[in-house]
């Protein structure tokens, strides 16, 4: 009971940690996202997509060394190639989502782009804890 005590506060740790991390890189995706779309009138999709790609890697480095305690250097390439993957998965249900809340279901591009920013935490978490740094 205890082991399994412990490995619910652990893992409880990393989604914490996890999504501190998270909020530096929903500030950086957000913010781009405004920034290109509401400023520059580019299109939605490639605002919230570029948004998306530019927090990946310092989500990466933050989430290596404080969630999950990784600093194997000789693996780095490998997890990083993982990440990506996850990434790419994460980034393609998203701008779906968002594609089908904002054109299908003519709901606010600004809410529904911060929406589908949580449903891609969930699914980083997920990937990153089960396959990346597993």
């Amino acid at each position: 009971m205890k082991e399994l005590f412990n490995k619910n506060k652990r893992l409880m740790g990393q989604f914490i940690k996890f999504c501190m991390v998270g909020s530096v890189g929903a500030t950086i995706n957000y913010s781009l996202f405004f920034l290109l779309y509401h400023f520059l009138g580019v299109y939605y999709i490639t605002a919230s997509g570029t948004g998306f790609l530019c927090s990946l890697l310092v989500a990466f480095l933050l989430n290596s060394r404080f969630t999950f305690n990784f600093s194997n250097k000789e693996q780095f390439k490998r997890k990083l190639f993982k990440y990506f993957i996850v990434n790419i998965f994460t980034l393609i249900l998203g701008l779906s989502l968002l594609k089908i809340f904002v054109d299908v279901l003519y709901l606010n591009v600004y809410i529904m782009n911060f929406f589908v920013m949580g449903i891609q935490a969930v699914s980083n978490f997920t990937g990153s804890k089960l396959f990346v740094f597993r």
